[in-house]
């Protein structure tokens, strides 16, 4: 079984002049659940993304009119394009599949609690 990965955006600071978003706080997870739907593992990774942006522009969105799937997509476009392969979304994504599968894993050999 593969971990659901899921992006998401926590925060976002903007201008209040224009509505522009100059920055976009950012969560990406991954869950694994078993056949009862109770999660198993769980792993996840954040991250800040600066904006600029172009109020002129005719792409340009203000904040009031944003959908988080817009924000999601700046977001995973800024980091495809970092150098650093480690932070390209594919990389990251397989990062939090890779941390679940080894939970589940290390599940399979120890255990915690107490014997009373």
């Amino acid at each position: 079984m593969a971990a659901t990965i899921t992006w998401k955006i926590n925060q976002m600071q903007r201008m209040l002049a224009d509505g522009g978003v100059t920055e976009v706080r950012w969560e990406c997870s991954g869950i694994e659940t078993n056949s009862d739907g109770e999660v198993i593992s769980r792993a996840s990774e954040e991250g800040k993304y600066s904006c600029t942006y172009d109020a002129s522009a005719s792409s340009f969105i203000k904040y009031e009119n944003l959908k988080e799937s817009d924000v999601i997509g700046w977001v995973k476009s800024a980091c495809n394009a970092q150098s650093d392969d480690n932070m390209k979304v594919d990389a990251i994504e397989k990062r939090l599949s890779d941390k679940c599968a080894a939970q589940i894993e290390e599940a399979k050999i120890k255990s915690t609690g107490v014997p009373w």
